[in-house]
């Protein structure tokens, strides 16, 4: 599989090869161990590969899983939960008989102390302001799981992020539902810092309006870079969400991932970075 970006910056899709690899489809649901309630948008993937999938509304989830990732990774992870992993031939040896029900442990997470700022100081704004709109990108996939987003430098200063804009130049939907993620980033090491999903559903007039989002509660300080992301947890489609995009060496560079629990991969165009309009207000 090969990034490719067009002159416009459309992503393009990658190419799947039909016939080198045959996969063959697990489903379940994945609940809360407490209450045995269905836990909707879980990530499902194979860490570090392109495979995973997120669950739905009622939990229910499927995933194609081929043989060569017998020896990997499968986790399952939510904010507030535990995450869960398996060796994937494990996963499968389960799934023979019945359908497989996976339980999450709820799991408390730690809230950050902020310094009270005074009332009079102003956010500092990090990010790509929104440029061209002829310069865009757009989410290369439709795979649930798939996110693209944008990282932001920080020099080992302390940042409480309070909220977060989303300049998009172009959508073709009369709604959309996403997940908003901030993750900090410590060597090889990407964590959500949120304390609790964030979605996000807009009509069509909102989405071009630069949205801003709303942060403070959720308590996140950041101590080095961090990266702002939104993800596909239903199906939109086709694609047709476009963010405006930067051609700039000193951009805060965009970067995706296909799926739930893949590695991040930079956008370049022509070994130049290719920056998202995503802005992050900060103290």
């Amino acid at each position: 599989m090969k990034f490719v970006a067009f002159v416009t910056l459309l992503i393009a899709s990658h190419l799947l090869f039909i016939g080198q690899t045959i996969a063959q489809q697990y489903e379940g649901i994945v609940i809360d161990r407490e209450t045995n309630m269905p836990l909707s948008y879980v990530n499902i993937g194979v860490v570090g590969k392109n495979v995973g999938t997120v669950s739905d509304s009622s939990g229910y989830f499927k995933i194609l899983l081929d043989s060569k990732y017998d020896s990997d990774t499968l986790r399952f992870s939510m904010i507030g939960y535990a995450k869960r992993n398996f060796l994937v031939s494990d996963f499968k040896a389960s799934q023979k008989s019945v359908q497989s029900k996976i339980e999450l442990k709820p799991e408390p997470v730690q809230l950050n102390e902020i310094t009270i700022l005074s009332s009079r100081s102003l956010p500092k704004i990090l990010g790509n302001k929104p440029k061209s709109k002829l310069v865009n990108v757009g989410f290369v996939h439709n795979n649930l799981g798939h996110e693209i987003g944008s990282i932001f430098r920080n020099k080992g200063n302390e940042l409480v992020v309070d909220s977060v804009r989303l300049n998009f130049v172009k959508c073709n939907y009369d709604r959309v539902y996403l997940r908003l993620n901030v993750y900090k980033m410590e060597g090889d090491e990407i964590e959500n810092v949120l304390q609790k999903p964030y979605y996000l559903s807009l009509t069509r007039n909102e989405i071009l309006n630069s949205p801003t989002f709303d942060l403070a509660d959720q308590h996140i300080v950041v101590r080095g870079d961090f990266l702002v992301s939104v993800e596909l947890v239903k199906d939109l489609g086709e694609r047709g969400l476009y963010f405006y995009a930067i051609l700039k060496d000193d951009t805060s560079p965009g970067v995706y991932r296909e799926t739930s629990q893949g590695n991040w991969i930079n956008m370049e165009h022509k070994s130049q970075p290719v920056g998202i309009s995503i802005q992050a207000f900060v103290h």
